[in-house]
């Protein structure tokens, strides 16, 4: 077998877009090559349509589905879930003829999504099916948490991504504002779920450095080092760094002066984000004064 070499481009003539292909193998038959260039350009008047709805933007995303992959879709799923109110695949493989997502960046943020249908009372069944999604997605299940839970504002995230129907096309639009109050209590869950996710690595590297410095030493770290007069002065957590990859900033403390001295509290900042947890003020609240521990052990 040999190679096959080929370019597809999309170009715009006369107010429709169309296909050109072109082909080359080396040492192919000629047969061959006379088929491929007797190939006529497909014409695809509704790319032009779906360019058109994203309109003058910076960014934009068409979705364009061929027959044959309605057909595939049709014979692995021919009903909707029953969650989805059971019924033919056909409202949305034939119901829905292309999409379009575009998006505008700063100062004048908006998305802006379209969906082409058959016609006014495909449009409506299509919302219908969104509306019933979206309420599936809310209900609590057997096997999955209550979004409402999940996501704070559930119910307004809900109002602001049901399409609208403006006759055979549904039509979702969020400006800058909307774009703000929609993502933001996303944004805040995701953020703090991934605070949670570091923080738990974080003790997972700490638990090993305990049970590292315990094969070294034959003992855990004791709570501090303390000088002649019994006064602690330097905790557990900087007998640790040697274990946590911070061997260089351990030797920088002066292990005969307490925590926060002038010297010692400089090194802090110097620490990795793995170690400052236990020592630097959280980021969401105000009760853990900076150097002092986040996290304490009995």
């Amino acid at each position: 077998m040999f190679p096959v070499y080929r370019r597809l481009w999309w170009f715009h003539w006369k107010g429709t877009w169309t296909r050109k292909i072109s082909a080359t193998r080396w040492g192919e038959p000629s047969r061959s090559k006379h088929r491929l260039k007797s190939l006529k350009p497909e014409d695809r008047p509704e790319l032009a349509k779906a360019f058109a709805a994203a309109g003058d933007t910076a960014i934009q995303a068409l979705f364009i589905p061929s027959n044959e992959n309605r057909k595939v879709v049709e014979e692995i799923m021919p009903k909707l879930p029953q969650e989805l109110g059971g019924g033919p695949i056909t409202i949305v493989t034939r119901g829905a003829l292309w999409a379009a997502v575009s998006v505008d960046l700063p100062p004048k943020t908006s998305v802006r999504a379209t969906v082409q249908s058959q016609d006014a009372a495909s449009a409506q069944k299509l919302r219908e099916l969104a509306a019933r999604f979206f309420k599936a997605v809310g209900e609590e299940g057997p096997h999955n948490q209550k979004a409402r839970d999940v996501l704070p504002g559930f119910d307004k995230l809900v109002k602001q991504l049901t399409p609208k129907v403006e006759e055979d096309r549904l039509i979702v639009k969020l400006d800058e504002k909307e774009l703000t109050e929609t993502l933001k209590p996303v944004v805040g869950k995701i953020r703090d779920r991934a605070d949670d996710v570091r923080s738990i690595n974080n003790l997972k590297q700490i638990g090993l450095a305990m049970h590292n410095y315990h094969d070294t030493h034959r003992s855990f770290p004791t709570v501090a080092n303390f000088d002649k007069a019994g006064k602690p002065l330097l905790s557990w957590r900087v007998q640790l760094l040697l274990f946590l990859d911070q061997a260089e900033l351990y030797k920088e403390f002066h292990l005969d002066e307490p925590w926060d001295s002038e010297h010692n509290k400089k090194l802090i900042a110097k620490m990795s984000p793995r170690c400052r947890m236990f020592f630097a003020a959280p980021r969401t609240g105000s009760w853990c004064k900076p150097g002092r521990p986040r996290i304490s052990f009995p």
